[in-house]
Parts: C-alpha cells; structure tokens; sequence
C-alpha cells in the first residue's frame, strides 16, 4: 500500500538518513545564524519532531523523538531502524496512517503501540502533515511524537477499577495494560489492616505460577511493607537475595527477584499498596517506577471505591449469612425441643388432671421427669447456641489460671453418679501445672467426650480419664472399651452433624463444638486407638505461665 500511496505521491528524492531536507537555493549569511538557531531549537526540543518518507523511510528525527523509542541520539536511531514500521508493533497501523492523512490532509492526535530499543512497549501519540514538492507530490511527512504511554495506562486503570466490574476482575484488567509497559511477575493490591497487610487481589503474568494466594495476611515486622507504611513513600528492593527484610526469603524462594512497593494513602495514611514483582533482580528500571509512583494518587481514590464496595458487599454477606444461621439455629432448636416439650406437657397434663390420685412416690417420680427434660432442653439450647456462635466466627473463650486436675475430677464425678451403667477411673499426676484456658469451656469439652465414650461403649464398661503434662501443654485422655474408630474415619469424626453409627442417638454435634472450643484455645484434638481396642479422644490446653498469671 505504501509504494502504491508513494507512486500516486510521487518519490521523493533521496537524503541523508538523519539529516534534514535540503532545499535547492542554499541560504545567504544573512539567513543562516536564525536558521542556525532554529535548528539547535528544534533539536534540543522536549517535544519529538520527525521527517518520514510515505514509503516508510526516516529522515530525520530530533533527540526527544530518539529517546522515545529508546535511543540515545538521532544518530543511533536512524542508524538502527530502516523503516518506521520497525517499531510498529502492529505494522498495519502504518497503512491506516497514510489512509487518514491521505483523507484528511493531515493527523492529529494517531495514537498506536511502539516496541523500543530494549524491547519495552509504549503507546505513542502522532500529529503530522505532509510536506509536498514542487511538483505536486507528497516528498515527506513531518510532525511531531508524544509518549502517551502514562496518560493511557492512568486511564485503563482507572477506568478498571471505577468499573462496576468485580474487584478480581477490575486489577486483573489494569494488570493487562501495566504488563505490556513493564512485564511483572506478579502484582498485587495488599490492605493495611492494624500490624498486618491483606493481599486482597493477586495476579500474576503470564504463564507465570500463583505463589501469592489472596486474603493471606502477613505481619509487617520484618517486612518491608513496614517502611512503606511508616514512611508514606514509594520502595524498590532490586535483589530479594540480599536479604534486607526477612520477608525477601519467602518472595525469593517464590521467584520474586526485584519488587516495588507503591503506598495508596489517605487522610489517615498507607490504606493500601499496590505491589510490582519481577523475576530478574535489578530489572525495575528508573523509568518504569517513575512511571508507577505518578499514577499512585489517582489510583488511590478508585481503589478506596473498590475497598467501600467490597465492605458493603461483605456487611450484605454478613447480614445474609446470619439470618441462616438464625434460621438454621431456629431449625435445629424447634425440633431438638420437641421431644422433651411434648414429654414435660404430657406429664404436666396428667399430674393436673391425677394430682390427687397418686401417692407422694408417684408425683416424685413424675416431678423428677420434668426435671431431666428441663435440663436436657437447656443442655441443647446451649448446644445450639454455641454451634450458632461457631459458625457465625462470634464464639468467645475467657482464659483464666485454673487447676484441670481439680476440675476433671469434679467433672467425671458429676457424670458418673448421673451414669450407673459405666464405671470411670480418673487418673492425675501429684504434681500437675495449672492450666490457662477458659475452665468452663474446657470442662465442657471434657463432658462432650465423655459422653460420647459412655455413648459408644457396651454397659459395665470402664471409662478412662488421664491427664498429663506435655511440653507446654497439658493433655487430656478420654479412653474407651467401644468398638473403636476406623482410622479412615477419625478426622470425620469432628465434622458437623458427622455420625458414623447412624443407630446411635446424638446429633454429631458435640465433637463439632469439642473442636472447635479446643481450637479456639490454641489447643489441638485428635483420636487413637485405646490399648483396650476401643476409641481413645485427647485434647490439650495451654500451661499457666508468668505472663498468664498476671491478673
């Protein structure tokens, strides 16, 4: 198309690479120091001016055109690319500059892609008019270059994230125009949250691994997320291997070679970062976080947009997700009630109506029903609170010093005078450490594994109770002479509602809150296999140290 709009142009005749167009009537001296100096001015300009040819040849360019493909000097440049469509990265936009031009008489404002010396991509932005010769014929195009390549990348980033596009999707679309000015490893928009930083959204190149999950939290301290947060200012580390924060091990064994840190802030300061990650150290050049840390602003306010948005999309979550579980809870307790209401109303009608009919030992008796399902209906009230609670991420422990050795024994005595068909044996060192646990929760924990021994053992059965110290930890054993538990099934065991006798009573839920209370204490539960050949369930809670007992 080129030789053909040339033809019809006319050819131009042949220059100098890198010189400027001579004209046939030399200049007298009168002329030639303001021609003399309109050169040096356009030379030295910071706008790029350029001579092509229609059939693509340069001509003529000034420094500030050269050092926008990345060269050093006119000179390089003329001398490197033969043709403009070299740098093109798609050489038909060439084509749909000479039709606009052809069409119009001249360009403003041509924009396309450009790949420079060291392979970068920029986005440039072209205005030109041609220069036509005595014949008639277009003998050049002359105009100037900007580099756009800032402007374009504010305005697709902020165009993704004022977007009402899913914050995922949003960075993920920003991330797309900032990989083709600067391919990343990995880029990530972290949270500032108290002493930690959240990664809310993590992408990373192409063809490139997911080694940075997001919602993990990670501590500043140790980290160089810290001085950005401290300092309110931009941060480049050009080699993890250095060492310089603690956390460059962790990033330089996930293949973060170089990274920048870039602070979002607000009135109240380092709200947020985004975060450039490259494979090779010392590979972020000057330009490129130059080019970064000036879109920081902007795009600080159109991230605080996506954080409001996430936060009332997680409140309508959280109001959602609790009335389930109010319903849920609703559910569970209606029909675990029904039972023992249906039991109290129907001896509550027939101590009314026979009152005065039965003997004291018959009313006692009744009385005595009444009481057991009252206790067993507030036994599974609480049972159903708590699993409410669990689920709802609310339930509380309050730790204290308190003596588990004391308490276990009292605990298994309640349980053995209310349940004759089992023996049980408790079993305590002399010398025991105090525990730092919420008591009431850990005892409550030791109920709900007892039970479930006494549960899922044959009558006249022993049940074994030890505790012991471990490390800093004290241990509890609930052993049985039950049938055991399969070892392919001891972790579903604690899963809710988990019931692996579909004849035994129970609802599966008090190993669930056994868990979980265990959990919540910074303890741990597990299951073995008894030397009796039954199921053997321990737990562990925290020792009293110096720092707990201090009131």
């Amino acid at each position: 198309m080129c030789q053909a709009l040339a033809g019809r142009w006319g050819a131009p005749s042949r220059q100098p690479r890198g010189s400027v167009v001579e004209h046939d009537r030399e200049p007298s001296m009168s002329q030639q120091e303001p021609l003399d100096r309109y050169r040096r001015l356009i030379e030295g300009s910071d706008v790029g001016l350029f001579q092509t040819t229609p059939d693509g040849e340069i001509r003529w360019v000034n420094r500030a055109a050269a050092r926008i493909v990345g060269y050093d000097s006119p000179e390089e440049f003329t001398a490197a690319v033969g043709d403009i469509r070299q740098i093109y990265v798609d050489p038909s936009r060439r084509d749909d500059f000479l039709r606009e031009i052809e069409a119009h008489g001249e360009i403003s404002g041509f924009q396309y892609e450009i790949s420079r010396k060291d392979g970068s991509l920029r986005w440039i932005e072209v205005s030109a008019r041609p220069v036509i010769a005595p014949d008639g014929s277009v003998e050049l195009f002359e105009g100037t270059v900007t580099d756009i390549t800032r402007k374009r990348l504010l305005a697709a980033g902020l165009d993704a994230v004022s977007s009402q596009l899913e914050p995922k999707e949003a960075i993920t679309r920003f991330a797309d125009v900032l990989g083709r000015v600067a391919p990343f490893y990995q880029l990530t928009l972290a949270v500032v949250e108290d002493d930690h930083y959240r990664r809310m959204i993590s992408v990373s190149g192409p063809d490139q691994p997911v080694w940075f999950p997001p919602d993990e939290r990670v501590p500043l301290a140790g980290n160089s997320m810290l001085q950005v947060v401290t300092t309110r200012s931009s941060l480049v580390v050009p080699d993890t291997a250095a060492g310089t924060w603690d956390f460059d091990a962790v990033l330089r064994s996930r293949g973060v070679g170089s990274y920048a840190i870039f602070p979002l802030v607000d009135e109240s300061g380092v709200f947020a970062t985004f975060n450039v990650g490259v494979a090779e150290p010392s590979s972020l050049s000057e330009e490129v976080v130059d080019l970064l840390e000036s879109i920081t602003s902007a795009v600080a306010n159109a991230v605080k947009n996506i954080l409001v948005v996430e936060r009332e999309r997680e409140a309508h979550r959280q109001l959602a997700e609790a009335g389930r579980l109010k319903d849920e809870f609703l559910e569970r307790a209606s029909h675990d009630l029904r039972s023992p209401v249906s039991i109290i109303d129907g001896i509550s009608e027939i101590l009314h109506v026979h009152w005065d009919a039965m003997d004291d030992d018959q009313r006692r008796q009744r009385l005595q029903v009444i009481q057991r399902q009252a206790r067993r209906m507030k036994e599974l009230l609480r049972r159903d609170m708590d699993v409410a609670l669990i689920e709802a991420g609310d339930l509380i422990c309050e730790p204290r010093v308190f003596d588990l050795a004391a308490g276990v024994r009292e605990a298994v005595e309640d349980v053995a005078v209310a349940t004759p068909s089992h023996h049980f044996e408790v079993s305590t060192p002399s010398a025991l450490p105090m525990a730092y646990a919420d008591d009431e929760r850990t005892l409550q924990i030791l109920a709900n594994l007892v039970t479930n021994a006494v549960k899922f053992s044959p009558r006249g059965t022993a049940v074994r109770v030890r505790v012991s110290e471990e490390g800093s930890t004290l241990r509890v054993d609930v052993e049985d002479e039950g049938p055991g538990i399969d070892p392919g099934s001891r972790d579903e065991i604690f899963e809710k509602m988990a019931r692996l006798d579909t004849h035994a009573e129970g609802t599966g839920l008090g190993l669930y809150i056994a868990k979980s209370l265990v959990e919540l204490q910074g303890g741990r539960i597990w299951v073995a296999s008894a030397s009796s050949g039954g199921a053997c369930l321990s737990f562990t809670v925290p020792v009293a140290d110096a720092a707990s007992s201090v009131p």
